[in-house]
């Protein structure tokens, strides 16, 4: 009911990655989750565990957002793993 829990996700330039998300609220607008630069958009049935699959990317911070865009979030993509 209050938006993305993480809403910070941080994960390793240049792989692939697949974020499993799953919606428990059948209140509000994070009906969807999207990620505008990157061109996705899912739809997030209640209680379904729905698979995102993300290419690859460059370093940088990409947001993510329902889409009403009253929640938010951010996918860090970084440089190097952490230690």
């Amino acid at each position: 009911d209050s938006g993305y829990q993480s809403s910070h996700l941080e994960i390793p330039k240049g792989k692939p990655i697949t974020l499993a998300v799953r919606r428990t609220s059948g209140a509000g607008c994070a009906t969807s989750v999207e990620f505008p630069s990157l061109g996705v958009k899912k739809d997030l049935p209640a209680g379904e565990v729905v698979l995102i699959n993300l290419p690859g990317l460059a370093a940088g911070e990409y947001s993510f957002a329902c889409g009403m865009g009253m929640y938010r979030g951010t996918l860090m993509v970084l440089k190097s793993p952490n230690p």
